[in-house]
């Protein structure tokens, strides 16, 4: 039997009651966690004024981060588009009502794994690929 505020376990062993609870509540809190699984794709709408025409800085977007999921063009001032980075992949490129005119220059590896180019617009987006250089569509 137990003795008051005491708890004995399977083992014989006597506890402090708290304990006890305390060690049963982290591991019911514990089993509550969501399981780590793949990171989120973020989307990102460049912006109508941005520092550069790199595509890779992250301070030329929205969210302040280059986007790995949907990058959403509108209305800018910077339509000229170079890439930085070895590699870029994105899900997709969208083209939003009244965008303007926008062109790539791709000297690097530029891939697209998602939806791939889709406009609601009547804007313009040409990619120039310098030679030797990949763009890729995949699951699109």
């Amino acid at each position: 039997m137990a003795a008051l505020g005491k708890v004995t376990d399977r083992f014989g062993t006597t506890r402090p009651l708290r304990a006890a609870l305390l060690a049963s509540t982290a591991l019911v809190m514990a089993s509550m966690l969501p399981a780590a699984g793949p990171a989120r794709a973020q989307d990102a709408t460049w912006l109508a004024s941005p520092g550069s025409g790199d595509f890779n800085i992250g301070a030329n977007w929205d969210t302040g981060s280059v986007p790995t999921g949907t990058a959403f063009f509108g209305a800018s001032y910077a339509t000229s588009l170079t890439f930085s980075s070895g590699t870029t992949v994105v899900g997709g490129w969208t083209f939003n009502v009244g965008a303007s005119a926008y062109s790539y220059t791709n000297s690097q590896f530029l891939g697209f794994n998602g939806a791939g180019s889709a406009t609601d617009t009547t804007a313009s987006a040409a990619i120039t690929n310098t030679t030797g250089v990949t763009l890729s569509f995949s699951d699109t």
